[in-house]
């Protein structure tokens, strides 16, 4: 846990790659902290992982209630939401209603574009993977 005045931040490590029980457990854990905004950092998840993290906070009424927002940072995460289409009324539609994004622009566009490299360098190392996966808490 990170503290920050008046500020409490809590990470959950999701990767769907593992099963959807993951996913279903990490969502679980997102209700259960009772957390109105949420901030979801998805590095390299591809549109149906994304679908299936909101479908799960949609199920679970962690999202499309109008309860929470979510906001989310990461490179492929606009691509995958943006222009895209919605039927009206959907389950999908509504778990990414009311969503947004977080960037980097201006001045800071290099910079951050530096540390997304390194940070894909970093998720191709086995060994420096391992060490992240062992300093984050599991739920």
């Amino acid at each position: 846990r990170l503290y920050a005045p008046r500020m409490f931040i809590q990470q959950i490590l999701l990767d769907p790659t593992e099963t959807v029980r993951n996913i279903s457990e990490s969502i679980s854990y997102v209700k259960d902290l009772g957390f109105p905004f949420i901030l979801g950092i998805f590095y390299d998840m591809n549109r149906e992982d994304l679908d299936a993290v909101m479908m799960e906070a949609y199920k679970q009424e962690v999202a499309g209630y109008g309860k929470h927002v979510w906001f989310f940072a990461g490179n492929e995460v606009e691509n995958n939401v943006l222009g895209r289409s919605f039927r009206k009324g959907s389950e999908l539609q509504l778990a990414y209603k009311g969503s947004g994004f977080l960037g980097v622009g201006g001045e800071y566009t290099k910079q951050y574009e530096q540390f997304q490299s390194s940070l894909k360098e970093m998720k191709e190392s086995p060994k420096i993977l391992e060490f992240v996966k062992s300093i984050l808490p599991n739920h």
